[in-house]
């Protein structure tokens, strides 16, 4: 097996079952339906996220629906954030995110278990199909953007199973780092390579370019330059995801193994190190990942 083909295995453990994606629609349904019932026909209502990009992983998922009111609405974004909340807890726990109502459930143990949803309540900015969306808990109060071109811009690039292998790195290595900025990273970092490399060299490049740059990349909201999405990151979380970086660079360039085992290890997969055959256990959600937006 080539280091390629053991990324490609990966890629294949990681896609979504019928049966998953059949419920995440059935979730989809649920929550719209109760938006229409309270809010009527009006709200344009639609995926977003990971799920209309297609970069979505079994790991750590969510589904991101939008709930766009249009800019005639009589109610600021505040009110429309609270009413859509309001809204919300009549069926289900709600944990309220900066723009993002974030859905769980409890179950029949009263137990809170995640409903893999998160809601974006938003108002379309006037003339324009441009958003504002609610920033609760900070000075700024609202942000400027526009979800479909985010997804335009990461759906349009050839890089979504480089991006989805990120994800999972992060994932399995408890990093703090918004899909959206990783998103952004992977296509900025990529756009600058004028050559076709394979996944393990995309993966091989992207880990040097951020154990090196990420501590002073500028990543920019393609629907809006006035949101530096960069940002969001912490000098902590850098320095942290930065060397975590530099750990799996320092791993590809040893001599020490083969270079599936390499990649074994990076992705924390059962490997003959650790000498076993059992198929990695998948660990659903280890960290909860929601959209940029409710990241701010």
């Amino acid at each position: 097996m080539t280091a390629n083909e053991y990324l490609e295995n990966v890629l294949r453990a990681q896609q979504l079952k019928q049966g998953e994606l059949d419920a995440l629609t059935e979730h989809r349904s649920e929550v719209e339906a109760l938006l229409r019932e309270k809010f009527g026909s009006s709200p344009v209502i639609k995926y977003g996220g990971s799920r209309a990009k297609g970069t979505m992983i079994k790991e750590s998922y969510d589904l991101d629906i939008v709930c766009y009111f249009l800019s005639d609405v009589e109610k600021t974004l505040k009110e429309i954030y609270e009413e859509t909340r309001a809204c919300l807890q009549k069926k289900y726990a709600i944990e309220p995110k900066a723009s993002a109502l974030r859905i769980k459930i409890v179950n029949a143990q009263g137990l809170t278990v995640d409903y893999h949803v998160d809601v974006i309540p938003g108002k379309f900015v006037v003339g324009s199909k441009d958003v504002f969306l609610y920033l609760s808990g900070t000075d700024k109060e609202r942000i400027k953007t526009n979800i479909k071109t985010h997804i335009d811009y990461v759906s349009g690039s050839n890089y979504k199973d480089v991006i989805k292998l990120l994800k999972l790195w992060r994932t399995r290595n408890n990093l703090f780092i918004k899909t959206f900025v990783l998103e952004l990273l992977v296509v900025e970092l990529l756009k600058k390579n004028d050559s076709q490399l394979s996944l393990s060299g995309a993966l091989k490049y992207l880990f040097k370019n951020i154990q090196d740059n990420i501590r002073s990349l500028k990543l920019v909201d393609p629907a809006n330059s006035n949101n530096i999405i960069s940002d969001i990151l912490s000098d902590a979380d850098k320095l942290l995801i930065s060397n975590k970086a530099g750990d799996s660079v320092k791993l590809l360039d040893s001599q020490e193994y083969d270079e599936v085992e390499k990649w074994k290890i990076i992705f924390q997969y059962p490997s003959s190190i650790e000498r076993t055959t059992e198929a990695p256990a998948i660990i659903i959600n280890r960290q909860p990942v929601g959209s940029w937006c409710a990241s701010k």
